[in-house]
């Protein structure tokens, strides 16, 4: 297997995890990220190379997931720390410490 197939296989399984950690079927997952189903199906599976786009739309979706359900560890990890900082400056505006 080459570097970059291998690479993207990678990208995939982590994708998948990603969408199971926030409990959404491929359908849901698909839709929050504005794809068809089997263009969804062909990232997730490595068949279609994840971009950078797909990335980014992906955290996204499980960014509102992980606030939607209240669960700050669905938010994937690249994330968390300018969700902290974008809380705390809500926080300091509301006077808080």
């Amino acid at each position: 297997m080459s570097d970059e197939a291998h690479q993207a296989t990678m990208i995939a399984e982590e994708l998948l995890l990603l969408r199971k950690a926030i409990r959404f079927t491929q359908k849901e997952m698909s839709d929050a990220m504005g794809l068809g189903i089997n263009e969804y199906d062909a990232l997730e599976s490595g068949a279609s190379r994840l971009r950078k786009i797909h990335q980014l739309a992906a955290e996204r979706v499980a960014f509102a997931r992980g606030a939607d359900l209240n669960d700050p560890s669905a938010v994937p990890g690249s994330m968390l720390l300018e969700a902290y900082k974008v809380a705390k400056a809500f926080d300091s505006k509301r006077g808080g410490h």
